[in-house]
């Protein structure tokens, strides 16, 4: 529909008040759109825990988040797809939608139940933090990324769907598959090697997190953490040449390329290890 497009431009301007009348309008012509109610929910939600709001304004969001949660949940309240998206906005602050603490599990939890086939609600219903270690999670989440069905349905929710699709993508990779990217954001040129640097030094210098390194990715892993090290202490010299000119750039950049080509072939042999799963 026309307006997600519309809302998914004001949200990424921070366009709040606008994108809120916005909204409004869009209800008030048609009260019965779920998806209208779920994107409502979720920019108040959003807005008020998340972004940086006229505080003079509060008062006035809260009242507008609770007043369009009680109407939005007194509609569609049965319906499995409100309940998983609204709940998981829920978790952002309950109160805000005048819950308790424990009534987003609720909202999962009966999602779940409608739809006992639904991948995303099995999700849902294991995506708060007391629950972040279950093993079983993880593999939902691989199977979702693999279900072009589930896939679907989050990216027609706007916003609150691309920010449950990063949420799915983070529970679903390993630390591995996230180093991947990161070097197929440098070969792409969309972060340069200062980034790139920083980012392995900050993200990877403590260790995969479980992940264990064969020892050629740790050979390879461990050189490309001494010349990020060499780059960003020349970074923070004073001469502008030595700021400018990184000799070791090219080692950098090949030993870069052999660990990505390492760590892509080892990911591949035990991917297909996964299918997906069924309720």
């Amino acid at each position: 529909m026309y307006w997600k497009t519309d809302l998914l431009e004001l949200e990424h301007s921070k366009q709040w008040d606008t994108a809120i009348a916005y909204m409004q309008n869009v209800i008030a012509e048609n009260p019965d759109n779920m998806d209208a109610a779920i994107c409502m929910n979720y920019l108040l939600m959003n807005l008020i825990v998340e972004e940086i709001c006229d505080m003079e304004k509060f008062e006035y969001y809260q009242l507008l988040t609770k007043k369009y949660f009680q109407e939005s949940y007194a509609k569609f309240s049965e319906n499995a797809e409100y309940l998983f998206f609204t709940g998981i906005t829920a978790y952002m602050s309950p109160w805000f939608f005048d819950l308790e603490y424990e009534e987003p599990d609720k909202l999962l939890e009966k999602a779940r139940v409608l739809d006992e086939s639904n991948l995303l609600y099995h999700w849902g219903y294991r995506s708060d933090i007391e629950r972040q270690n279950d093993p079983e999670k993880k593999i939902l989440a691989i199977s979702i990324l693999k279900n072009n069905e589930a896939r679907t349905l989050l990216e027609s929710k706007s916003a609150v769907g691309r920010y449950l699709l990063d949420h799915i993508i983070d529970a679903g990779e390993s630390n591995k598959e996230k180093l991947c990217w990161l070097l197929d954001l440098y070969f792409s040129n969309q972060i340069d090697v200062s980034t790139l640097c920083y980012s392995c030094d900050d993200d990877y210098a403590k260790g995969l997190e479980g992940d264990v390194f064969n020892p050629q990715e740790e050979r390879l892993f461990l050189k490309l953490m001494s010349l990020s090290r060499i780059f960003v202490e020349s970074s923070k010299r004073n001469d502008y040449r030595q700021n400018f000119y990184f000799p070791e750039k090219n080692e950098l950049h090949q030993v870069a390329s052999q660990l990505r080509e390492e760590l892509k072939n080892n990911l591949e042999k035990i991917c297909n290890f996964t299918s997906d799963i069924h309720f």
